[in-house]
């Protein structure tokens, strides 16, 4: 009786300290899962934004957003929008339907948008922020599907994909050609350009992943992402051969161009990402949207990921963006129109392990710099002449043996050797040429024993 009364004053004290430590145990949770990333709308409400893109040019960053009713552009951060569609098709109850979008790089102002019906569609080009519009080319075949990119290394290079076709442009969209298509028949979903190279172009369609590095002529499959949807694709600048893709099994990702993938983490298998994004500061800081999961980060080159909810909540995210002139500055393209969060990355940057590698590969070179000094001692008063000398210079400094390989005269020996570009630049005496020049020169008459000179 006295061991039970003393088991049920216990059992209180237990409980209350179980109750007592579970919020403290959750507030590491809650603090992931808050910190410095609040979700605040900013303008679009209500409407569902597929496509964004934020450029700065001239000190301005102007932002193009895609919705149900075409095309809109801000001028203030994005908190009050206006429409641009004058000029683009409308349909039979006065809507606007636009599939890809893309800005120059260098000009904020210079806008390509794929606009029209799935049956009738065109390629536009504003040269004034959407002012007015100009019809390109007429000539995309009928598809429910379009890609349209810019090069960064050469930006008057435009790719379009529409359906299963690719097209490039070389002049700006004043002349078009047809690329060879990727051999299978899956329909683009996303496309990019390599940072530095136009022609190593990267097709995510509805079925794998497909590359070309000669502009069409060839193509390879990524291997590892056969049968899945790549919705988004993202290169790195830093890392050129570092690639990321947004699949609907997660995110995978690819060290070497893009030949071989993987899971880049567990923590996202299954779930449908729609976007990515890396941030230009933070080396390996990336973003993703998710269907129906909001945003996650992740701070390692996408190895691990954590949600960033706080105010955005679990709704669809299609589309990522950052700011190009406020760092940290992340904008969210929702099915409730468009949403922004200061991200505090963490400010330390590997950048400096970069700067660093190539000072071994620069000192090697210092070493080069004694060898032309001692080759001044071969300079004789006569200046090489006929052609011979190119092919003497290398072993300027073994004349010995490059005697007998020639087997002129001994005057014609002493011009050879002398023909080493280092020697009109040294300022030895010729004085002391001569004594040098005279010491090998018994050795071409003992080649020369049998003088048949035609053998020369």
């Amino acid at each position: 009786m006295i061991v039970l009364f003393r088991i049920r004053r216990r059992a209180p004290m237990w409980l209350t300290c179980l109750i007592f430590l579970l919020p403290l145990l959750a507030l590491p949770w809650a603090w992931r899962e808050s910190q410095g990333h609040t979700w605040t709308p900013l303008g679009l409400t209500e409407r569902k934004v597929t496509t964004l893109v934020v450029q700065a040019s001239e000190g301005l960053v102007l932002h193009y957003a895609v919705t149900a009713g075409g095309l809109q552009r801000s001028i203030d951060g994005g908190r009050t929008w206006a429409p641009i569609n004058a000029g683009l098709p409308q349909g039979a109850l006065g809507q606007v339907t636009v599939q890809a979008l893309a800005v120059h790089p260098a000009n904020a102002r210079r806008v390509y948008v794929v606009a029209g019906s799935s049956d009738e569609r065109g390629i536009y080009r504003s040269d004034e922020g959407g002012g007015t519009w100009t019809l390109i080319w007429a000539g995309l075949p009928p598809a429910d599907s379009a890609a349209l990119i810019v090069s960064s290394s050469e930006s008057e290079t435009v790719y379009v994909a529409a359906g299963h076709a690719l097209y490039r442009s070389p002049d700006g969209g004043l002349s078009w050609l047809e690329v060879t298509p990727w051999p299978h028949s899956s329909a683009v979903l996303s496309l990019i350009a390599h940072p530095d190279d136009p022609y190593f172009i990267t097709v995510g369609t509805t079925a794998g992943l497909w590359q070309t590095a000669d502009g069409g002529k060839s193509w390879r499959t990524g291997e590892g992402l056969e049968q899945r949807r790549v919705n988004a694709l993202l290169a790195i600048p830093r890392a050129p051969y570092l690639l990321l893709a947004g699949t609907n099994d997660g995110v995978y990702r690819s060290e070497n161009a893009g030949r071989t993938w993987r899971p880049a983490s567990v923590a996202l298998r299954g779930r449908q990402v729609l976007s990515l994004e890396a941030d230009p500061l933070v080396f390996q800081a990336l973003y993703a949207a998710l269907e129906q999961r909001g945003v996650y980060r992740s701070y390692d080159g996408g190895l691990h990921w954590e949600p960033m909810w706080r105010g955005l909540g679990r709704q669809t995210v299609y589309v990522l963006e950052i700011d190009p002139l406020e760092p940290g500055r992340l904008y969210a393209g929702s099915g409730d129109g468009l949403w922004s969060s200061l991200a505090q990355v963490p400010t330390p940057t590997p950048t400096a392990t970069f700067t660093s590698t190539p000072m071994p590969t620069r000192t090697p070179t210092g070493t080069w710099t004694p060898t032309p000094t001692e080759t001044p001692t071969p300079t004789a008063t006569p200046t090489a002449t006929s052609m011979e000398a190119p092919t003497r210079t290398p072993t300027a400094t073994a004349t010995p043996t490059l005697t007998p390989t020639h087997t002129s005269t001994a005057t014609t020996a002493a011009s050879p050797t002398a023909t080493p570009t280092s020697g009109p630049t040294s300022t030895a005496p010729p004085a002391t040429a001569p004594e040098e020049r005279h010491t090998p020169m018994p050795v071409p008459p003992t080649a020369t024993p049998g003088p048949p000179t035609p053998t020369a």
